[in-house]
């Protein structure tokens, strides 16, 4: 009775090893998150969820560096894992070509991208009202952080960010949360010069 006991907790133990060690070949990062993240130091935890498995991470860094430690209100950051596009970060400066007479841009942000019928309101879920507007989908969030002035006058930055990794994996929660600090972080390295927020 022992041995058979035994005998069955060593099959078991077997056949757990295999398909775990299957399962995990292709489901492990072996790189190391970046940070900071395109020059925004925010914590890695909050966007390490969004990076996906693999072997080798490359990030391309579009955020300018103006001068005294400020950041163009327009940049990009891409992250390549194994040589394919995983995380795009677009942070944009609003015009008022995007304004539609409330304090409303991503909309208007979306349809300029293409995005519209992509990613729709319908679709998503709003998660913070004015002045910050965020809103997110399973693979995609977009926040407006309207601007109370701007030597410039960018009446909002828009930062979005989206996954083209997840295929009809839902990422809306881990998006959440990583858009609101960096958002924050990117606004305050743009500067209120730019656009003191509102």
């Amino acid at each position: 009775m022992r041995l058979a006991k035994n005998f069955t907790l060593i099959a078991m133990l077997a056949v757990c090893t295999f398909s775990c060690t299957n399962a995990g070949d292709g489901e492990r990062r072996e790189y190391d998150i970046p940070k900071p993240l395109c020059k925004i130091d925010v914590d890695p935890s909050l966007y390490g969820p969004l990076f996906p498995p693999g072997e080798s991470v490359d990030v391309t860094d579009y955020n300018d560096d103006i001068g005294g430690g400020h950041l163009s209100a327009t940049g990009e950051c891409i992250v390549d894992v194994d040589g394919a596009r995983a995380i795009y970060i677009e942070i944009r400066a609003a015009d008022s070509s995007l304004h539609s007479g409330v304090d409303f841009y991503l909309l208007n942000y979306l349809d300029r991208r293409g995005d519209v019928g992509t990613y729709t309101l319908h679709d998503a879920r709003q998660v913070a009202d004015r002045p910050r507007e965020t809103w997110v989908w399973p693979d995609f969030a977009a926040t407006s952080l309207l601007c109370a002035s701007s030597s410039v006058d960018f009446p909002a930055i828009i930062v979005s960010v989206r996954l083209d990794w997840v295929g009809s994996e839902d990422y809306s929660e881990q998006l959440q949360d990583f858009i609101g600090p960096f958002a924050d972080e990117q606004l305050r390295r743009i500067g209120e010069r730019a656009c003191t927020p509102a």
